[in-house]
């Protein structure tokens, strides 16, 4: 049973070798630190698969060989581990740079003259699990090639932490050097002292060697590399900076680039690596090695889409001053683009808010007296109308009376109108709205109607569909002016030969005015950018941009909402909601989305 037992630990310890090996090469290859962790699993591996084999062996010369083979496997840990540290601390232990091909050699040495000398092997002899062995005195020179490696790592890696590292660093290291201590003194006691004094044990030095790197391989990945490799500490920040950084060769192509970078062009990093930069810049009219300045550029994706960035750049040179390549530090320019645009958008309100100010003084008077001749002018045909009832009938002259009083009542809403503009767009660049009233829904649309068909062609139809509504209440003049833009954007859409629809409805204490049309509908690469201010589809001196953006701001100030869906080839359906309560108002949500059916 104990026998059974001992080769299943084995070929768990081997399966396990392996799949540590490939999770450490397979978390970036790309990195030397991972290909040089992944190599200790791989050799604990090997140890594995060397003890399977000789204690299957029939002959105890073919176990031999197979046992001073592999000897060559855990010899070599040392140097391994050595190696190991040297890549994790880099320039802040020289020494151990410098060591780490003695090591090898010392280790490839002893291993040499133990395959073909059998040195330090005194016997090979049966037992229940396979082959045991008894070791001579020299096996202390083997032992050393392995051991003082990794006893070296073991004192010097603890002189070279931080001063000032937290407890938490510091029960992890006591953990770690507990650990690896525990498992040195393990493996040395079952695999060397034991078999020295005539104590046959199974040899459980590789399953020994296996849990401490788990414990370290688990370490590492709670904790990083920064602890002990302030280069991998650097990658690490480098991956996780939100700008794009890229190291370029001397030839001009990519070194290497960071995970922003890949994200700001599309591509992955085996498709980065050894490109030139200019594929991902080819607007860009200047050497990058040779920038001193930063330069604001376009970087192209791999789907062919472009990528607004602000390049710095940062010469990397040799000791003899020589140019070796650059550092590219990348900022994603798009939301500082749309910041720029707002703010250029509030300053030019704020322009337009200072000269509706003083137009609105300047016209005041001449509005004014326009109001009044035309108001005098309505007492004239009402006394007219006096005169006509009492003549004899004549059709004619009521049509004829009828029809001027109509054309008055128009001008009169249309200098009322004019003032409400200019008004509307100083208290647009103010936040300010005009007084409230109760009102019915259903009149204002009537009133926007009158005002908006006089833009229809006589192809437009239109079409109406009311239901009785709930009074709201809103300063009628700014929603009218709302419901007009949208009729004219509607008419405009239809080029004065479609259909529109108009309709009303109550919504869960909302009221809801939609302003359907049959026309172009509405790009969806534009569809985000239809209620910024300035924003304009129309030929130069066709529109300002500035209707549905006020239309947008009266909307909000009556906590109302203003949705949106279009399709292009279908038409577009603008819905206005109100709340009936001004105390509820509505969530918004302004919607862009596909029309639907």
């Amino acid at each position: 049973m104990i026998v059974e037992f001992y080769f299943v630990l084995e070929v768990a310890t081997l399966l396990a070798s392996l799949a540590l090996a490939c999770v450490l090469f397979a978390r970036d290859p790309s990195q030397r630190i991972n290909r040089l962790m992944a190599i200790v699993p791989v050799w604990l591996a090997l140890w594995s698969l060397g003890e399977i084999a000789w204690n299957l062996q029939g002959e105890s010369q073919q176990a031999e060989a197979l046992i001073r083979l592999t000897a060559g496997t855990w010899m070599l840990l040392g140097p391994a581990c050595l190696h190991l540290y040297a890549e994790l601390v880099g320039a802040r232990h020289r020494a151990a740079r410098r060591l780490v091909p003695l090591s090898y050699a010392m280790s490839l040495g002893a291993f040499a003259l133990h395959l073909t000398t059998g040195l330090g092997l005194a016997e090979v002899y049966p037992v229940p699990w396979g082959y045991g062995f008894a070791l001579e005195a020299s096996f202390l020179l083997l032992y050393a090639t392995a051991a003082l490696p990794i006893g070296f790592v073991l004192v010097a890696s603890r002189t070279i932490l931080p001063g000032d590292e937290t407890e938490r660093e510091r029960r992890m290291w006591r953990s770690l050097y507990a650990a690896m201590l525990g498992a040195w003194v393990f493996v040395t006691s079952t695999d060397i002292v034991l078999p020295a004094i005539g104590v046959r044990c199974p040899p459980l030095g590789s399953i020994g060697i296996l849990m401490i790197t788990f414990a370290i391989a688990w370490q590492f990945r709670r904790h990083g590399y920064s602890l002990m490799a302030p280069s991998a500490f650097a990658r690490e920040i480098l991956e996780a900076l939100g700008e794009g950084v890229v190291m370029l060769h001397a030839n001009g192509r990519i070194r290497m680039a960071n995970a922003t970078f890949e994200r700001l062009v599309g591509a992955s990093k085996a498709e980065i690596h050894g490109a030139l930069f200019a594929r991902f810049a080819p607007g860009l009219d200047v050497d990058p090695r040779n920038m001193t300045e930063d330069i604001e550029c376009d970087l192209e994706t791999v789907d062919g889409k472009t990528v607004r960035v602000m390049i710095s750049p940062t010469p990397l040179r040799n000791p003899s001053g020589n140019t070796r390549g650059a550092a590219l530090l990348i900022r994603d320019l798009r939301e500082v683009a749309a910041l720029r645009g707002s703010l250029v958008a509030s300053d030019r309100l704020a322009m337009v808010g200072g000269l509706s100010a003083s137009i609105s003084d300047e016209i005041r008077e001449p509005i004014e007296k326009v109001q009044s001749h035309l108001e005098g002018m309505r007492g004239h045909l009402t006394t007219l109308r006096e005169f006509v009832a009492e003549a004899p009938a004549d059709e004619k002259l009521d049509e004829l009376v009828a029809d001027r009083e109509e054309l008055l009542d128009e001008c009169l809403e249309g200098v009322a109108r004019i003032e409400a503009i200019v008004r509307d767009v100083r208290g647009f660049s103010a936040g300010q709205s005009g007084p409230r009233e109760k009102v019915d829904p259903n009149n204002l649309i009537e009133g926007a109607l009158r005002i908006a068909i006089t833009r229809s062609g006589r192809d437009v139809t239109i079409e109406k569909d009311f239901e009785q509504l709930e009074a709201i209440e809103c300063c009628s003049g700014e929603i009218v002016q709302v419901l007009v833009n949208l009729l004219v954007n509607a008419i405009h859409a239809t080029d004065g030969q479609g259909r529109i629809q108009l309709s009303s409805f109550s919504n869960e204490g909302e009221v809801w005015i939609c302003v359907e049309d049959d026309g172009t509908g509405i790009p969806p690469d534009i569809m985000s950018r239809i209620f910024d201010p300035f924003f304009t589809t129309k030929r130069v001196g066709e529109g300002t941009g500035l209707g549905l953006a006020i239309s947008v701001h009266l909307v909000h100030n009556h906590g109302g909402d203003l949705r949106v869906e279009s399709e292009p080839g279908r038409g577009s359906r603008f819905t206005l909601a109100l709340p009936t309560d001004p105390e509820a108002p509505v969530v918004r949500g302004a919607v862009a989305g596909i029309l639907s059916g």
